[in-house]
């Protein structure tokens, strides 16, 4: 990712970065609410999921992150407002603003939790090739380099 993204929401800034966000609190309305917690920072690998509920004229949104292993509040905008993983936003502009990073994270989230195929395809190929080095060598025989080939191979 080419610099991070910064989306201001109502008491907190949350910054994408390559691996992950930052949720940053600001302001009264989120000491009062949040105490001096600092920031809070979360790898995609560990969110397992996003809830957005865009603004409205008469309420507020919020974006909330899922953590594996984390037990979320589960009590719409009221309880969204005391979560720590958690923040608010308002009007049509912010909406649009936090729809773009739900996309994002959900995405980075998604190939964060997505074994990646070449990292191994080139380990067998390492392995291979080290193993045709210890049979020029002579430190193994034919058959053992066929039936390592084999196993790795599968």
């Amino acid at each position: 990712m080419a610099g991070a993204q910064l989306f201001e929401g109502y008491g907190a800034v949350i910054e994408v970065t390559d691996d992950g966000i930052i949720i940053r609190r600001r302001g009264l309305v989120a000491f009062s609410l949040h105490g001096l917690k600092g920031e809070k920072r979360i790898p995609f690998s560990s969110i397992s999921a996003v809830q957005f509920k865009p603004a409205s004229m008469l309420t507020s949104g919020y974006i909330q992150f899922s953590i594996i292993g984390g037990n979320e509040s589960r009590g719409g905008l009221v309880a969204a407002t005391k979560d720590e993983n958690s923040v608010i936003f308002k009007g049509k502009h912010q909406t649009a603003q936090f729809a773009k990073l739900r996309e994002i994270v959900e995405e980075a989230a998604r190939k964060a939790r997505t074994p990646s195929v070449t990292q191994s395809n080139s380990s067998i190929a390492d392995q291979l090739s080290k193993l045709a080095d210890l049979l020029d060598r002579g430190l193994l025989t034919q058959e053992e380099f066929a039936k390592q080939k084999s196993a790795l191979i599968g």
